[in-house]
């Protein structure tokens, strides 16, 4: 999966971009503000709808620009995709169509980041950690997205009805959705485990040999002691009363990453921590490719910073096996490793606008 041009209109600094990609590694350097980062965003928006480094997507228009539009076109077989933001929403466009969703635009073009905040989200909530199983599920099972997003709408539902003090049968409706889309979700997700742990685990000896790591899966309801989901909402249903909200089940998933048998954010230093979330999106990035037979496009903002310069040829390194297409922005070029690809081209960024070298 490359992408050979991208292009954008109105994203932040950048009134027009214009850059045909190279299809193994492509590095953006300039000084700080000078827009590297806002050109791997656009592509990360294209990817996802969403941006690496904002709330809200609306948040990468140019000053006083009403839209932004980021297109491309794929190398393979010259498919054209489009995202809209604007403050009516986004908005995604595949080839001639008039209109997409986002998530099938998403679909057509798998893109992870590693930016510098990165593992911030993996200390947070467990959406971030769960989502990186989620991710390799939305590009390898073309059922899971559509299961994940109706076992949500009607876990909404529920819990609205919870916060209304509503009677026990109006949840009932709610309760049947969760119940039927709940089962094949974890059934997915635990089939995609015992790979992706594995994947993980030889990233982490990769990247990190000094520590211990692995990684423990939550479902985040009693499946493992062969509880029926029903069984479960109906247990918990006065708890669920008293604190207003769903207590179980999948949306309580999450991944639980240990270093030398501990918590890593306990026992790992912040650049530890680094290397051991790069270890996920590895993992990630092999199943993808194992499974589908895809690569997905990776976008590294802020390379040096992040890594010393061993660690920065371990990943690229890494990348550069999976036959990915990245992307890279540094403030000096001369610092990112390039030994693992094929060939790669420079583009100097300044005031937003992008030369190539």
């Amino acid at each position: 999966m490359r992408v050979a041009r991208l292009e954008a209109w109105s994203a932040r600094c950048f009134e027009h971009l214009s850059i045909e990609l190279d299809p193994e590694l492509s590095i953006f350097f300039g000084g700080n503000g000078s827009g590297k980062t806002t050109v791997l965003e656009t592509l990360y928006l294209l990817g996802t709808g969403k941006s690496f480094r904002a709330p809200r997507a609306r948040q990468c228009l140019r000053s006083e620009s009403e839209r932004l539009v980021v297109a491309a076109q794929m190398a393979e077989g010259g498919l054209r995709l489009a995202m809209e933001v604007s403050e009516r929403g986004v908005k995604g466009r595949i080839g001639e169509s008039e209109s997409a969703g986002v998530a099938e635009v998403a679909a057509k073009l798998p893109v992870i980041a590693l930016t510098p905040e990165t593992h911030l989200g993996f200390l947070g909530q467990g959406k971030a950690r769960r989502g990186a199983i989620d991710w390799v599920l939305f590009h390898v099972e073309p059922q899971f997205g559509p299961l994940w997003a109706k076992y949500q709408r009607a876990l909404k539902q529920r819990n609205q009805a919870l916060q209304n003090r509503e009677p026990a049968r109006a949840l009932l409706p709610w309760d049947e959705i969760m119940v039927e889309t709940c089962e094949p979700i974890t059934a997915a997700r635990l089939r995609l485990w015992a790979e992706f742990a594995v994947e993980f685990v030889q990233a982490a000896e990769q990247l990190l040999p000094e520590v211990d790591a692995e990684i423990v899966f939550q479902p985040g309801w009693d499946v493992a002691e062969g509880e029926d989901f029903r069984a479960v909402l109906a247990a918990r249903l006065e708890q669920d009363r008293a604190r207003s909200t769903t207590s179980s089940g999948p949306h309580r998933a999450d991944i639980e990453i240990l270093a030398s048998g501990a918590p890593f954010k306990e026992r790992a230093s912040q650049g530890q921590q680094k290397l051991l979330v790069m270890a996920i999106r590895l993992a990630q990035l092999r199943c993808l490719r194992r499974l589908a037979e895809k690569s997905a496009i990776v976008l590294v903002d802020d390379l040096p910073s992040e890594l010393d310069e061993a660690h920065r040829t371990l990943l690229l390194g890494a990348l550069g096996s999976l036959e990915s297409q990245v992307l890279v922005s540094a403030t000096d070029h001369h610092l990112v490793p390039v030994a693992a690809f094929k060939g790669h081209s420079l583009f100097h960024v300044e005031h937003g606008a992008v030369t190539k070298i």
